[in-house]
């Protein structure tokens, strides 16, 4: 096993098993199917750009640690939470930036797995005129804030329309891309100033 300096105290061990519980959690759900986790005596490795952990190595006495993050590295026996000792003294403020650091790699593992499975929106306004255009968007705009689309014109100011509450033209935008299959940016939705421009970002997004 890796014998390390410092002996973990039982913060340490509480943030690798917070660690661990993350990435069995996160690797589920990314594979579909149960994860042989390398925290614990399964032969199993992990790796990502912020930490790695390996399994403990049978018959293996040069294995240098089981678990890296920066300059940290942790060791046990058989299993995490075993006989486990660190080559640095990882004092209370070191395990809690250890957690965070490890948890946010996990969640953005995670995150970028699910943006890759999701199917690119296919945008309704393709090969529509402007006046097809115009009078879808200014459809989902009527339903979207409750008024009667005879309310809804090119050029009806959006700010009076959502009373000027950039929350709700935030919510309006997104309304548009989930209704549209559009992918308006909320910054440029924010400065227009009519439907009318609202939905030449819809038709150009």
């Amino acid at each position: 096993m890796p014998e390390l300096e410092h002996p973990c105290s039982n913060l340490v061990v509480a943030a690798l098993m917070e660690i661990r519980r993350e990435l069995d959690r996160v690797m589920g759900n990314i594979n579909h199917q149960s994860y042989h986790s390398p925290f614990d005596n399964t032969a199993n490795s992990f790796q990502c750009p912020t930490f790695q952990v390996q399994a403990y190595a049978w018959g293996d006495p040069d294995q240098p640690f089981n678990f890296k993050w920066k300059d940290v590295e942790i060791g046990w026996y058989k299993y995490a939470g075993r006989g486990m000792t660190s080559s640095v003294e990882i004092k209370p403020d070191l395990a809690s930036q250890m957690l965070d650091d490890c948890l946010a790699a996990l969640r953005q593992l995670e995150t970028q797995a699910d943006q890759k499975r999701r199917p690119a929106p296919v945008n309704k306004l393709r090969g529509m005129s402007g006046e097809e255009t115009l009078n879808a968007v200014r459809s989902v705009v009527a339903r979207s804030l409750g008024v009667n689309e005879f309310e809804v014109q090119a050029d009806s100011s959006l700010q009076m329309l959502v009373d000027a509450d950039p929350n709700r033209l935030d919510n309006l935008a997104l309304n548009l891309d989930v209704a549209l299959g559009c992918d308006i940016d909320l910054e440029a939705a924010s400065k227009a100033v009519s439907v009318g421009d609202l939905a030449q970002l819809a038709r150009s997004s």
